[in-house]
Order: C-alpha cells, then structure tokens, then sequence
C-alpha cells in the first residue's frame, strides 16, 4: 500500500508529513557529547550522558505534523471538552493568550494577534488529552529523535555547530524567543505521528524538533 507524502487531519485541520521507514543513527558518541558540552556551556550535562550509548534505530512509516499547535486549535479543543478547574489545571499551567469566559458553557477564546502562535505552558496531560481528542498520540522516543536529526546522526538537529538562535530554550524568555510547546499527533493510516515546523533539509523528510516541546 502507498501512502501520501502529506495529509490533513479534518479533526484540527494539522498537516503531517510523512517520515520514511529506516534506519537511522540514534543517540550520541562520547566525543558527540564532549562536543555539545564545549558549545553549550551553560546547558544541562545530565540530559546529555543519557545520550549513550550510540546505535541504529529503525522506525516503520509515520506522520508528523508540520506545524506547532496554535492558540485557536488549542482553544476549540478547550471549548469542545469543557474541563472541569481540575483538569484545565492539570492540562496547562497558564492560558496567557487564551481566555475563558464566566458565561457558562461559553467557547474560549484566543487573544486577537495571537491565534496562530504555538500553544505554550501546556503539561504532558494537556498534550496527551488534545491528542486524544484529535484522534492522534504523542510521539515515540525513537521517533521524536529521528524526526530531529534525520538519517546522519548529527549533533543538533540543524547540523553540528552550536547555535542560539536556532531554538527556543528554557532561557530565552524574551520577545525574540519564546518558549514554544509542540505537541504530536497521529495519522488514521498507520496511527503514528508528530508535530513540529519544516526547516531547510539537510536530509531527505527532516523536520524541525527544537526547544521546549512535548
């Protein structure tokens, strides 16, 4: 069976691409990770010596998505569920760009100028539950990974030269670099997927997976 090298979900309207079966090398050499650290002075080692060792992975076919969930997508599935206050809290830690009414059963609403911004300060059980409701799932670990870094086994998802400005990070609080979470969906076909924005390939399917995503 062939499948379509994109499609869309009517569910949220998301795009996905789809990510060719294969090999790909997952995790880091120690001179990879000696490498990262003399770049990236102030990030965190721990994470990093959790990247060993090094092997091939393999992935069947699976989609990501395109794009960032956004404001608007987030806010219709906020007023499609109506959560109770345990559960919006237990979803996202603050609606800065989304609002909620005190008329009952009023929809939520997305700040004007904001609607297609990526949906921040959402939890892995906000994350999890818009899946569901999308009829899609988080991402695997291995697939995560190959999404980012492609077939080459490259340092950073962009290549293997340290740059700032090439991600959002836990840091960069700033209006030139906010804080973005990205959360995953899956297709109807083979039901594995993710989301993320497309970046100039160095690999044949390679997508952006950089900064505070889920």
């Amino acid at each position: 069976m062939t499948f379509p090298d994109t499609w869309t979900n009517p569910k949220d309207g998301s795009v996905l691409q789809r990510i060719p079966s294969g090999e790909f090398l997952m995790g880091s050499t120690p001179e990879q990770i000696e490498a990262a650290i003399a770049m990236d002075k102030d990030g965190p080692l721990f994470a990093l010596h959790h990247e060993c060792p090094q092997f091939r992975g393999f992935t069947s076919d699976f989609y990501l998505g395109v794009h960032a969930v956004t404001n608007e997508q987030f806010a219709r599935f906020l007023s499609d569920l109506k959560p109770t206050e345990f559960q919006l809290d237990r979803w996202i830690s603050s609606l800065e760009r989304i609002k909620s009414s005190s008329e009952p059963n009023a929809p939520f609403r997305t700040i004007p100028g904001f609607e297609r911004h990526p949906v921040v300060h959402v939890s892995w059980h906000g994350a999890e539950a818009y899946c569901r409701w999308a009829s899609l799932r988080l991402p695997t670990e291995i697939e995560w990974e190959k999404a980012a870094r492609g077939n080459d086994g490259r340092i950073f998802p962009w290549g293997n030269d340290w740059d700032s400005d090439a991600l959002a990070w836990w840091s960069s609080h700033d209006a030139d670099h906010d804080t973005r979470i990205k959360i995953c969906r899956q297709s109807p076909l083979r039901r594995q997927n993710a989301s993320m924005k497309v970046i100039p390939a160095k690999t044949p399917n390679e997508l952006e997976r950089t900064g505070n995503k889920l």
